[in-house]
């Protein structure tokens, strides 16, 4: 039984084919196969019509565009229906808000997470399966950041209210936060411990991922005047 060329899974029936552009040949987990498994050959051919809501046009896309969900063998997101100029067309592209909440609610093992973050490289192949909830791989980009699910969602969470208080994203990450932003944080007595829990975290890929899915706290509801 042959072994994957690029996830090193069996059974691998497919001929391997990868166009000369394809780089990533050193990441290799078998490179001594000449066959792909279905998975890693869908997600490397694949390209699918999807319709843009925001500029209202069908747009041809490539797998390597989008995140991917799996349980097992079975693709939960993105979805696929129906088909349009020989293209599959594909829907539900998960959001940032809908990645954050797979690593806050993974479903039940084995489970796969893979986010792209460039959109320019293939990276399925790299992700790892997973048989936890609580500690559990993540795919970024090439990247595998671990997930204790606990620390993880205190560290958003931090993250997070560090947005509430009207801090950028890049300020978070980077630790340098503008004068006009410390005048009114300062005050603030819980700027400090927020801080000092991303602080333990800069430089490294796992808070590059919290920057990626952590979402701005929404603004409250505005009450209508009294007659």
């Amino acid at each position: 039984m042959s072994e994957c060329y690029l996830c090193g899974k069996s059974p691998a029936e497919k001929p391997l084919f990868l166009k000369d552009s394809f780089t990533a040949h050193s990441l290799a987990a078998c490179p001594w196969s000449k066959k792909l498994c279905a998975r890693c050959e869908f997600a490397i051919n694949t390209r699918a019509s999807y319709w843009s809501q925001s500029k209202q046009k069908w747009s041809v896309l490539y797998a390597r565009n989008w995140a991917w969900l799996y349980q097992g063998e079975t693709l939960l997101s993105p979805v696929f229906d129906g088909e349009i100029d020989g293209f599959p067309v594909v829907k539900n592209l998960a959001t940032r808000k809908e990645i954050r909440d797979w690593i806050l609610n993974p479903p039940s093992p084995p489970f796969t997470i893979c986010i792209p973050e460039s959109g320019q490289k293939h990276t399925l192949f790299l992700a790892k399966e997973n048989y936890s909830q609580s500690l559990f791989a993540v795919q970024f980009e090439t990247d595998v950041v671990w997930i204790e699910k606990e620390k993880f969602t205190r560290h958003l969470e931090c993250f997070e209210q560090l947005l509430g208080l009207n801090a950028t994203k890049t300020e978070i990450v980077s630790g340098n936060y503008k004068s006009q932003f410390l005048l009114s944080a300062i005050i603030n007595p819980e700027f400090e411990c927020l801080d000092a829990a991303i602080a333990a975290l800069r430089g490294k890929r796992y808070l590059e991922l919290i920057n990626h899915v952590a979402q701005y706290p929404e603004p409250p509801p505005v009450e209508e005047p009294k007659p």
